[in-house]
């Protein structure tokens, strides 16, 4: 969905494994929604976090390929302006 850093690797069948969060978690809209909403609270960030979860034909399934620190930088940047 959005770019970055992939950490993926290829399983056996050239399937590869969803992206991770440092969390451990898979890097998805819904995780990603958990994790804007600890950190920022309800806000912008969290606002544009729902409108991709509803644009999305995965909804909260959705994998979000970015780099962690640049994509929470980013939705800090919509939360404080």
């Amino acid at each position: 969905m959005l770019g970055g850093k992939k950490r993926k690797e290829k399983k056996k069948g050239g399937r590869k494994n969803m992206t991770k969060l440092s969390t451990g978690q898979d890097s998805t809209l819904k995780n990603w929604r958990a994790l804007v909403k600890a950190a920022f609270g309800n806000g912008p960030a969290l606002k544009f976090i729902d409108n991709k979860i509803k644009s999305s034909p995965n909804g909260e399934q959705e994998e979000i390929i970015a780099d962690e620190s640049q994509f929470l930088y980013v939705l800090g940047q919509m939360q404080f302006k």
